[in-house]
This record gives C-alpha cells, structure tokens and sequence, in this order.
C-alpha cells in the first residue's frame, strides 16, 4: 500500500512505498520544483530528489542512466514506478505533443501541416526521423506506433493506440 508524503507547495502528494517512508520523512519538508521533480533542500543547501532514495538499486550497466518514471507522473516515486533507463529510452517514454489541438493533445510523434489550398496533413516522426505524410490523425498515429515497435527502446515506448 503506497503511502503519501506532504507536498508543501502543491495540493499534490508524493506516493512512497511503505518500506521507503522512513527514508524519505528523515529528510524535507519536501516540494515539487520547476520541473514537477519532488524535492528538498538538505540544511548544507543541496538539493535532494526524492526518486534517487526510493529508486531500485542501479543496475550494472555501462553508460549514463538516470531514473525514469514509468507512468511519467513525477510524483509517484513507489519502486514499481521507478526504472534506470537511457536518454534514449526515456526520451522514449515522452509525449512531447504540446499542440493547442484537442485532437493531438496526447499523441506522441504526430503533428499537423497546413495544405497550401487550405485544409491539414499529419506528420508522423519517432527518433528523430520523418515517418511521412498522412492523411489523417489515425494514420500517422499507426505509422508512429509501427516504427516504435520495432525500435530497440520499444519497452520504454509510449503508445499511441489512437482509434
């Protein structure tokens, strides 16, 4: 059963796992920065984010990994939510679609391009690449959702599964 941690500058409230709560209430009071991360400021004036004392044990692996959460809400920091993973990888598990367009508010990789004789296609990109032109929002959502699958991060990989 999770277990709630006070935010001081947010109704929010961080989720702990039970095993994790002594740890994290030694130090505080915590709140969320600029970037929606839970942490506090220790009396030496460094910061602590609260995911690197809930995280699991870092796995031995070469290269840079930072955690990653898996359901992206930053205030969860229970262990099962919790991943070392990439840059690569958590770029991956991003939706970076920021559109004023209810249509594209949560689909990753999918943008609109207005047609010189009026009317919008659908740019479809994962990786950094141009998947093409589609269509319709559906169509480069599944082109989207296709080149994900068959990347070497498609575990971290947030779906579209637009209908």
């Amino acid at each position: 059963m999770p277990v709630e941690i006070e935010l001081i500058n947010s109704p929010l409230r961080a989720l702990v796992d039970a095993d994790a709560e002594d740890i994290v209430r030694s130090y505080g009071p915590w709140r969320i920065n600029k970037s929606g991360y839970c942490v506090c400021q220790t009396r030496s004036g460094a910061y602590v984010n609260m995911h690197a004392l809930t995280a699991p044990p870092r796995p031995d692996l070469p290269g840079r990994l930072s955690i990653d959460h898996v359901n992206r809400c930053r205030h969860d920091q229970r262990k099962s939510n919790l991943r070392w993973a990439s840059t690569a990888q958590q770029a991956a598990n991003r939706v970076r679609n920021r559109t004023v367009n209810s249509e594209l508010q949560n689909v990753a990789g999918v943008h609109p391009r207005k047609l010189l004789r009026g009317g919008v296609s659908y740019r479809a990109s994962f990786g950094g690449k141009s998947l093409g032109t589609f269509k319709t929002v559906g169509e480069a959502s599944a082109a989207r959702d296709k080149a994900a699958e068959n990347s070497t991060v498609r575990e971290f990989v947030v779906y579209n599964n637009y209908e």
